[in-house]
């Protein structure tokens, strides 16, 4: 059996076998709401059993399909040497030039510690932008009349 004519008899089975019970059980309960749902379930499980039970020459075949398929697109992919070596080549030069980006020893370097002074430094904000922050009076210098009665303590009632 053909990869093709497979998957088109897999196809139609799988349909089949979900669309007739799932039919049937929506005519055979009309009056009932969820009798859609019912027959979307049951058509479900009989299609997967008829699938596993029946069709395995098909699912076979349509895996045989897609692993020559897949060899094929992989076989007409094959690099030459030079392409090889080029890609080599560009490999070493990319780890040639990650290895000159990082220190060797940062325990030993004493540019890390400084690094991390100027980054504290242009982080903390200036003196000169902090706005103040507004202060509230105490509860004892609050005047009962001046407020809500949100604002009241309990004690003061």
């Amino acid at each position: 059996m053909t990869s093709t004519r497979a998957w088109i008899s897999y196809t139609i089975v799988r349909l089949l076998a979900f669309a007739l019970p799932c039919a049937g059980i929506m005519l055979a309960l009309p009056t009932w709401g969820w009798n859609w749902l019912l027959g979307v379930g049951v058509g479900a499980l009989v299609s997967a059993l008829v699938s596993y039970l029946f069709l395995r020459k098909q699912r076979q075949a349509m895996t045989a399909g897609m692993i020559a398929r897949r060899e094929a697109k992989h076989a007409s992919d094959v690099r030459g040497e030079d392409e090889l070596a080029e890609d080599e080549a560009l490999d070493g030069a990319a780890e040639s030039s990650l290895e000159h980006d990082v220190p060797k020893d940062p325990s030993s370097d004493d540019t890390a510690a400084d690094d991390a002074d100027k980054l504290d430094e242009e982080l903390a904000p200036a003196t000169e932008d902090v706005e103040p922050v507004e202060q509230r009076p105490a509860p004892e210098d609050v005047v009962p009349a001046h407020t809500s009665s949100l604002e009241i303590a309990p004690s003061d009632r």
